[in-house]
């Protein structure tokens, strides 16, 4: 039997195994363009002026509330130099001050404001993040080129960092898909499919609401088995079709970005590391890797940084199991926890401030908040708590004195009827968010779950 320290000597042996860098060079350069093509994006659609202009509130992430966006012309500066970073990444020029830059950039605009949150620009961070630990710049990019540095095979355990990143996602996108809504209700799915009746061929279909059950279904086995199938050199070809039907008919049905793509591109990081080598050869390009020193071991504090962010990315998605009831009600350990496609809710929100001297004011959040605002801090009950500070303040300084702040907000999940989701005799501006169970926020009542 081998004992642990052995394991372990043998683990670390096989991750540091020199092997072909240019599968990290194929995805530094396409994910740098399609970090910058993102950017681009959010220029022509707009949306730096309605996200970060127009709003008169914000609803920063924690520990983050001192962040405030910069006027209209700065936060077209960061966008320019997320964009100019992104391109960096992608001719591998400064590449590490680079992605550094880019990864202040895209983290300053997501932290500014939780409404705008999306899986994908937490895996987009996470992938950013890995990156700056992995040399992905020792092929095909212009440091090497220029002599900024020196020729050097990319090591096993680079490639298995982000390939356990990309099976977190998966997997843990499988797990949450096992759920009564997702596979007895097939919803929100079968919603959000009867929308979209008029496209050819398909339309039709979604009208039958066994069309949304063996779509759910097949969701659920696809995002669980996914990683297994790419990492099994005889299945992986036939996978990898499967990744670009399954995330090209996502982008087809629903409007969510460049997700679909983003995955598409980063899946292929479970292929052979010289994969990019030997397609090359096939097209005529003979770009052969010349014979490259062995590697140095990894550093022992590398290693503990290494098992620190595996030990993270296996546990966040979990904190929900430390909160009772359903986690896509009360959203307690929600976020960062891959829970994709799970949720459509709407909600009204009305809120109540009461002065010391007994006086009310009605606040409608559609007073203060941008329509995309209102939706989202109607139904999360962090976005109702900071909304209810917000409030707090203002009032506390237009009238001289303390307040408390009521909220009246009513909830509908996955298409039930709506029911209360906050006590609205408890006041908010004396409640304080942490990772403790918030006690007022309502359970979902046993008819909904039935319903």
């Amino acid at each position: 039997m081998i004992s642990p320290c052995e394991g372990l000597h043998r683990f670390r042996a096989a991750a540091d195994q020199s092997v072909d860098g240019a599968s990290l060079a194929f995805f530094r350069i396409i994910f740098g363009l399609m970090m910058a093509l993102s950017g681009v994006r959010f220029l022509m659609k707009g949306w730096v002026y309605e996200f970060y202009a127009v709003p008169k509130l914000f609803f920063p992430f924690v520990a983050f509330d001192w962040l405030q966006p910069l006027p209209h012309a700065g936060m077209l500066a960061v966008f320019g130099l997320w964009i100019g970073a992104a391109l960096l990444v992608a001719c591998g020029w400064l590449y590490r001050p680079a992605l550094a830059l880019f990864s202040l950039s895209f983290l300053y605009v997501e932290a500014l404001d939780k409404t705008n949150y999306l899986n994908h620009y937490y895996f987009v961070s996470l992938m950013a993040l890995l990156l700056l630990f992995v040399p992905a710049h020792r092929t095909w990019s212009l440091d090497r080129l220029w002599g900024r540095v020196a020729a050097a095979p990319a090591k096993r355990g680079h490639l298995w960092l982000l390939q356990f990143q990309m099976a977190v996602l998966y997997v843990f996108a499988g797990f949450a898909k096992i759920d009564g809504d997702w596979l007895l209700r097939a919803e929100p799915l079968a919603t959000w499919l009867r929308v979209r009746g008029e496209l050819p061929l398909l339309g039709p279909l979604f009208a039958y609401h066994e069309t949304a059950l063996l779509m759910s279904w097949a969701g659920m086995v696809y995002d669980l088995t996914i990683p297994f199938f790419l990492l099994w050199r005889r299945t992986r070809v036939s996978a990898y079709l499967t990744v670009l039907l399954f995330h090209g008919m996502t982008a087809l049905l629903f409007p969510i970005g460049v997700f679909p793509w983003v995955m598409m591109v980063c899946t292929t990081v479970f292929f052979a590391a010289d994969w990019p080598r030997r397609l090359l050869r096939r097209l005529g390009c003979d770009m052969a890797e010349p014979h490259l020193p062995a590697l140095t071991p990894t550093r022992p504090a590398l290693l503990v940084l290494a098992a620190c962010f595996v030990v993270w990315q296996v546990f966040t998605p979990l904190r929900f199991l430390a909160y009772p009831g359903n986690v896509l009600w009360h959203e307690q350990g929600f976020r960062f926890a891959w829970r994709v496609m799970l949720v459509e809710k709407t909600g009204h929100a009305e809120f109540r401030v009461v002065s010391v001297d007994g006086q009310t004011y009605r606040v409608w959040p559609r007073d203060w908040l941008t329509p995309q605002q209102e939706k989202m801090a109607a139904t999360q009950p962090d976005m109702i708590l900071q909304f209810a500070h917000q409030i707090a303040d203002v009032y506390r300084a237009k009238l001289g004195g303390e307040v408390a702040v009521y909220a009246d907000v009513w909830v509908s999940l996955n298409g039930r009827r709506a029911h209360r989701l906050i006590d609205p005799e408890v006041d908010l501006s004396r409640q304080r968010d942490s990772w403790s169970p918030k006690g007022w926020i309502l359970p979902e009542p046993d008819d909904a779950l039935a319903n």
